[in-house]
């Protein structure tokens, strides 16, 4: 699995911020400063850059961390990310800091960034104080920082770094997440509608790239009954990084109602007679989650030289 450092240059903490987002959802990742860079942090093998922009230029700490760095720099797949007030400003700034790396770079992104004129020291603050008084400019606070969009760059350069890994070929990965379902008898279905989320274990049984669960009822079908999406988590106790089993499907929940014409045929595909249900004093309820993609993190696949965790569309 590869491992993904986060760089940061940060004066008035917003590209700190950012950063630090990041870093959990590019995981296994590390978030790091400029001045807190040491060798061992270039065994690393992919990078994301991220400084703010002042007066259009690249803050100069960054700068001098690139300077220092930029041989080796550039022998690692990069994104490149700058925050700043003026997107312009981003990009022609993202531009130039582009063409120091060429081929290396793999994404170049403009966040907004924040001007608190309370957090100013002396020195800013003289310069913008000139600058707005040359140019008639209004000199105020502003708060362009967007953590939606930071998480939304975040997820983009995840793909990016799993499209970069050695994938096995569909037919291989889902017939190794079958064999898993197959194998084990309990999940966690996690539901959601606004303002509520649930994680109910529950037992299931596949058939044709669906799951089936038995319920009573419960809080999770209020949930699926105003959101059908569902996300199903399997997994193996952990006993070490040797050997990793756990696989989280998204997918789409149907409730299967006994005037179904599947609902019957559910039952006998579990080994059950409708009949025994029938007599029970409350209604049994069906849920069938038809499977639309399968993550699977595996110890297994890496003894098969791909990466460690494969991706399958059903």
């Amino acid at each position: 699995m590869e491992k993904t450092l986060v760089v940061y240059a940060s004066k008035y903490g917003s590209a700190e911020n950012a950063a630090r987002m990041m870093g959990p959802i590019l995981g296994p990742a590390q978030v790091v400063r400029v001045d807190a860079f040491t060798e061992k942090h270039r065994e690393f093998d992919f990078v994301v850059l991220i400084a703010p922009i002042y007066a259009g230029k690249l803050y100069m700490e960054m700068e001098t961390f690139i300077g220092e760095n930029e041989s080796w720099l550039a022998e690692k797949p990069l994104v490149l990310v700058c925050v700043a007030l003026d997107e312009k400003d981003g990009l022609r700034a993202l531009n130039e800091w582009q063409q120091r790396f060429g081929e290396a770079v793999q994404r170049c992104a403009w966040l907004g960034g924040r001007l608190d004129l309370g957090l100013l020291d002396q020195e800013d603050r003289t310069s913008l104080e000139a600058f707005a008084r040359m140019t008639g400019y209004q000199l105020q606070s502003k708060d362009a920082f967007d953590p939606e969009k930071v998480i939304d760059l975040a997820l983009q350069i995840k793909e990016i770094i799993d499209h970069g890994q050695i994938d096995m070929p569909q037919a291989e990965i889902r017939q190794a997440v079958e064999k898993f379902l197959q194998a084990h008898n309990t999940c966690t279905l996690c539901t959601s509608r606004p303002g509520h989320v649930r994680g109910t274990p529950i037992e299931y049984f596949y058939k044709d790239a669906c799951l089936y669960m038995f319920s009573e009822g419960g809080e999770k079908f209020a949930n699926l009954l105003l959101n059908p999406k569902a996300s199903v988590s399997v997994y193996d106790p952990y006993e070490g990084f040797d050997k990793l089993a756990g696989l989280q499907i998204t997918g789409e929940a149907e409730l299967i109602k006994d005037d179904h014409p599947d609902y019957e045929q559910i039952f006998v595909s579990k080994g059950f007679s409708v009949e025994k249900f029938s007599c029970l004093p409350v209604q049994m309820n069906v849920i069938r989650i038809r499977i639309e993609k399968a993550e699977f993190l595996w110890s297994g696949f890496s003894k098969r030289g791909y990466a460690v965790r494969q991706s399958c569309i059903f």
